[in-house]
């Protein structure tokens, strides 16, 4: 989902300013050869770097993504896609950072 949302995104947003980040390192040379975003795997330095941090991830894995709240400011805004996970389960991870939950409708 992150990839096809990824993908939509650069239609409106220039690709430099786009930065991907996943642990699987295929996805990311294929990312930045398909469209041309930066990537990364190191998360932290990322959102160090972000305004907004999508989280685009499967449920089961959000303890993954919560040290990234040691990298965020009141600045950050968090737009999550993970299904299932509440708005207050956001909030808990991330505590004062904005967080906004959306599921995304890809035709």
């Amino acid at each position: 989902m992150g990839g096809a949302l990824i993908r939509g995104l650069v239609s409106t947003v220039d690709a430099s300013q786009v930065t991907a980040v996943d642990i699987d390192t295929a996805l990311l040379e294929r990312l930045n050869r398909e469209v041309g975003v930066q990537t990364s795997e190191d998360a932290l330095s990322a959102v160090k770097a972000s305004d907004v941090v999508v989280i685009a991830i499967k449920p089961q894995h959000l303890s993954h993504v919560s040290g990234l709240k040691e990298a965020m400011t009141a600045d950050h805004l968090v737009v999550s896609i993970a299904a299932g996970v509440s708005t207050e389960t956001l909030e808990s991870v991330f505590g004062d950072i904005p967080v906004v939950r959306t599921m995304p409708n890809i035709l």
